[in-house]
């Protein structure tokens, strides 16, 4: 049975990573929620690579993600250290993103910039395939159309409210150091004007309760107030005004126990 703990410490909440091969047969995707940045999260593993799914269904979350970018931040320190990072997507402008700190390197310039459709649902934006990954010392740029890429990232916009992003990235390339157990992964996106939606949603009906059976659906044991997908529905917000808040970021930091890898 997949041990699982899940504790509140400071402002991290403490997950174990579940091993691919433990992943029942019609679990759900994703087993964590954090309520304050509406975002649903998985971590996995096996003996190579470290598998994140991210997902929500808030229209002001997808609307930061999808119009200032993402950038996931690995600490083998277990704290929130900024140095190892993969960013996809990659939007527009240097001035669009979140301030990295540091010397770190910007992201290329002459970039890609967003594409905005025409009609149907208006908030949605192609994102280019351009992402880039930093080492610490290194930077890497990739795209992630490339079929022999180490990394694969992938997102989808759904519609105005929901996405799922999907990473798969070696755990060699994010701790070259050797054998980590314990880590943290930060969930970070650009800092964007949206409209106030009113409400605090929650997700989606039908995908709120816990997955169903075996070591490879089954929930932390235990109360407390950690990321537990809650039970039942609580949709998405209604109501609101429609005026624009003060900018703001989806910011999410969760510590990882990796205990065993995938033989």
């Amino acid at each position: 049975m997949l041990l699982l703990s899940m504790t509140s410490c400071a402002t991290m909440t403490t997950i174990t990573s579940q091993k691919e091969s433990e992943v029942a047969e019609g679990a759900l995707p994703y087993r964590y929620y954090n309520s304050k940045e509406k975002i649903r999260y998985h971590v996995l593993h096996d003996s190579e690579n470290l598998h994140l799914k991210i997902g929500t269904v808030d229209k002001a979350a997808t609307m930061k993600i999808m119009r200032g970018g993402l950038t996931v931040y690995f600490d083998a320190e277990a704290k929130k250290n900024e140095t190892v990072y993969l960013q996809y997507p990659v939007m527009g402008s240097p001035k669009m993103h979140r301030s990295l700190g540091g010397d770190k390197p910007e992201p290329p310039a002459g970039g890609e910039m967003p594409e905005r459709p025409q009609g149907g649902m208006n908030n949605m934006i192609h994102i280019p395939g351009n992402a880039i990954f930093y080492n610490g010392s290194e930077q890497q740029d990739f795209n992630v159309n490339q079929e022999n890429s180490a990394i694969k990232v992938s997102i989808e916009q759904v519609s105005e409210e929901e996405l799922n992003y999907d990473l798969v990235i070696p755990f060699d390339k994010i701790f070259p150091q050797g054998n980590v157990t314990e880590f943290s992964v930060g969930i970070v996106s650009g800092i964007v004007n949206v409209p106030d939606m009113g409400g605090a949603g929650g997700p989606p009906n039908g995908a709120g309760g816990p997955p169903q059976g075996g070591s490879g659906g089954g929930m932390p044991p235990g109360g407390g107030s950690g990321d537990r997908m809650p039970m039942g529905g609580g949709g998405p917000p209604s109501g609101g005004d429609g005026m624009e808040t003060a900018p703001t970021a989806v910011e999410l930091w969760v510590k990882i126990a990796l205990f065993e890898k995938e033989k």
